[in-house]
């Protein structure tokens, strides 16, 4: 059920006294009956808090429900006993009871303590990224990339990797200096193939050797429609959109945790010649195309993610920071540069300098999309208040 923070709701005021074994309450209270009771009550409610103190250590090492249990001790005569019951799906009560027999005029004294918990849930860290936007280039059929281009890593300890669900063909330079491994559902067969990949595939960290090519399991990529963002979106267009240049700006309706979501019925135009910045956290999703002619920039310390039913074609001086996501194919020209991943159900076309300069995406950004939630993590527990 996850890992949770326990959280000490109710419980008894803890009493301090001297540990006193029955045997000597006699000679302590020097034979008087109603002061043996009174030390017998001293040493139970000692009995009691040693058996609270001993289950609140054992409930701040869970990190979800446990079993009924009970804990028995002794301690200078006397006894405790602690009960632990579940009750799901957060709540957790201990008691705890201290006894002291043949004391008194009572006979048996006995002092209990009640503390319940409640297992509350702490997030920690974005929800993960999701898989089939977690390499470089995440592809369901071939890659095609001429002189002069390259997938590279922004981190030179992680590897920018390439993942098709393909054939084994790869029409591909060798000179292509790939900073990662090549991941196909389908191994190579031929030799020239093998020698090709390895001279165009150089990761990052190997430290074990291994061969560039790899066979994996394929990665499903889901089809974007646009109809299945509708209810998500922060803005809708319901048109074709061709900004005239100039800022999109988001800042102010987006975080880095709560990105933006605008829902294009059209394509999306970025005419030659024309110039825009994106500022903020946004998801843009296109029925149509998305064609990038001229300049498009993502303004420092924002991200911009692209989807697409149908082609992006994305040439001039473009500098992306986020990811492109589509059903058909790609085309990458000119200077463009994009950081972050890339995945598209067709095929993916390099020409001119553009580059991949692998990133990984937030978490934050895909959950609006695509779902995942922040994973859990057990970060102690702390006493509110104590009940006898």
């Amino acid at each position: 059920m996850g890992r949770f923070l326990l959280l000490l709701v109710a419980a008894s005021s803890l009493t301090t006294g001297s540990v006193l074994a029955n045997r000597g309450l006699d000679a302590r209270a020097g034979g008087n009956a109603l002061a043996q009771n009174h030390l017998g009550i001293v040493v139970a409610e000692r009995l009691s808090e040693t058996g609270l103190e001993e289950a609140t250590e054992l409930v701040s090492t869970l990190t979800g429900l446990p079993a009924t249990s009970t804990l028995r001790g002794e301690l200078d005569g006397g006894t405790y006993t602690v009960q632990i019951v579940p009750t799901p799906p957060r709540l957790l009560t201990v008691t705890s009871v201290g006894e002291v027999t043949g004391v008194g005029r009572e006979g048996t004294v006995r002092h209990t303590r009640e503390a319940t918990f409640e297992l509350r849930a702490s997030t920690s860290g974005a929800p993960p990224v999701a898989r089939f936007l977690g390499q470089a280039l995440t592809l369901e059929q071939s890659l095609t990339m001429n002189t002069s281009q390259r997938v590279l890593s922004a981190d030179p300890a992680l590897n920018a990797n390439i993942h098709t669900n393909g054939g084994s063909y790869v029409n591909i330079t060798e000179n292509a200096g790939i900073q990662g491994f090549y991941q196909s559902v389908t191994p190579p067969t031929q030799q020239w193939q093998k020698d090709r990949l390895a001279r165009a595939f150089r990761p990052n960290a190997n430290p074990s050797g291994l061969a560039v090519y790899q066979t994996v399991e394929r990665i499903e990529i889901p089809v974007i429609r646009v109809a299945d963002y509708l209810s998500k979106a922060t803005l809708v267009s319901a048109t074709n959109v061709q900004p005239s240049g100039g800022v999109i700006d988001f800042s102010a309706t987006s975080t880095a945790e709560n990105p933006a979501v605008w829902v294009i019925r059209g394509d999306l135009n970025i005419n030659g010649g024309k110039s825009v910045e994106v500022k903020g956290f946004v998801n843009i999703i296109a029925s149509g195309n998305i064609n990038v002619n001229g300049s498009l920039q993502t303004a420092a310390g924002s991200t911009l993610s692209l989807y697409s039913e149908r082609d992006i074609s994305i040439n001039g001086s473009a500098q992306i920071t986020g990811s492109l996501m589509n059903n058909q194919n790609i085309q990458l020209s000119g200077s463009t540069v994009l950081t972050g991943p890339v995945t598209t159900r067709g095929t993916i076309n390099f020409n001119g300098n553009a580059r991949i300069v692998y990133q990984p995406l937030s978490g934050y950004m895909t959950a609006p999309l695509f779902g995942g939630t922040a994973a859990t993590t057990a970060v102690g527990f702390r006493m509110v208040s104590v009940r006898a």
